[in-house]
């Protein structure tokens, strides 16, 4: 009960200490609310429509309370397509969203505390995020940006074909594009930030690592991507393409100073590495792609000397 009480306790609204909660269903939703604040949070869905409409107050025992936090209403229901949520909605939970297939639009406000790729796991039909009013994020064609633009902050995972980044955006948000359907996306030196997960369990099919860009661990992990290509002049390649099962050829440039641990772990479908550099720190398990390699699949400068078992982990044959 705390929990759900967090958000708002944060906001400054209503002192969790001083909070007497009451729970209670109204028509298609569950709720608990607080008698001294005069707030309620909506914690379940329980009707049968599948375009839902939260209401922004709600009526108990002669008291009217005001909806400002939605507490994981939506998780796992299959059935909704569309949600609309009132202007005094300030925050939801992060998996509020999550395993909604069948939803393809969200409607809710432009000032909520937190908005994140993380709300829509597995949203695999979402095609629109709306946003109303203004506030910390705004809405352009149905995705989600902060609101002077610097990031992209969430694509919806059902649409498909390809995507530019807009030239404003300098970071893509941690799960921006995640379980995204697109098979392209096309971003330029103007993204200097790529956070985790961002392009994690997405249908892209290629991937370009530029210098100059910092990118998270996880950035394209279970991805589609075939052979990334890492820019001459990237120093570090990140903790970011397990599990990449379409990935076969690995060209690691002269720049590289640092391959981290598992950056490469699950991708059995390697057949060729080539590595550059004769000065690289590759940390154990960099490769281990758990499948058999042979010498012949491995090419190295000719002053390399720090290939070993270790590089390739406990799941990989080298022989």
């Amino acid at each position: 009960m705390a929990l759900l009480f967090l958000a708002v306790a944060a906001a400054a609204l209503i002192p969790m200490e001083e909070t007497d909660a009451a729970t209670f269903t109204d028509g298609d939703f569950e709720y608990i609310t607080s008698d001294t604040a005069g707030l309620a949070v909506v914690t379940a869905y329980t009707g049968t429509d599948t375009d839902v409409v939260v209401p922004s107050e709600v009526e108990y025992e002669g008291v009217t309370y005001t909806v400002v936090l939605a507490s994981d209403t939506f998780t796992y229901n299959t059935e909704i397509t569309s949600v609309t949520l009132p202007d005094t909605i300030i925050e939801i939970t992060e998996y509020t969203f999550s395993g909604c297939t069948s939803l393809e639009t969200v409607t809710m406000p432009a000032d909520m505390i937190v908005i994140s790729g993380v709300m829509f796991e597995n949203c695999n039909s979402l095609t629109a995020v709306n946003l109303t009013g203004e506030g910390r994020y705004m809405s352009e064609d149905g995705v989600v940006f902060s609101q002077d633009g610097s990031e992209l902050v969430y694509f919806p995972a059902g649409r498909t074909g390809e995507y530019t980044v807009p030239e404003s955006v300098s970071t893509i948000g941690r799960c921006a594009f995640q379980g995204s359907s697109l098979t392209n996306v096309v971003y330029g030196e103007n993204v200097t930030t790529v956070e985790p997960f961002a392009f994690d369990h997405s249908d892209i099919r290629t991937a370009v690592v530029l210098a100059g860009t910092e990118y998270g661990n996880g950035v394209f992990d279970f991805s589609a991507i075939s052979n990334p290509v890492i820019q001459d002049g990237v120093m570090h390649v990140p903790d970011a393409f397990n599990y990449c099962e379409n990935l076969s050829r690995i060209v690691i440039p002269e720049s590289v100073l640092l391959i981290d641990g598992s950056a490469f772990m699950g991708c059995a479908e390697v057949d060729t590495i080539l590595i550059m550099p004769t000065d690289i720190r590759i940390q154990s398990g960099a490769f281990d792609l758990g499948t058999s390699l042979q010498e012949a699949d491995v090419t190295v400068h000719t002053d390399f000397t720090g290939i070993g078992d270790s590089m390739f982990g406990d799941y990989t044959t080298y022989t």
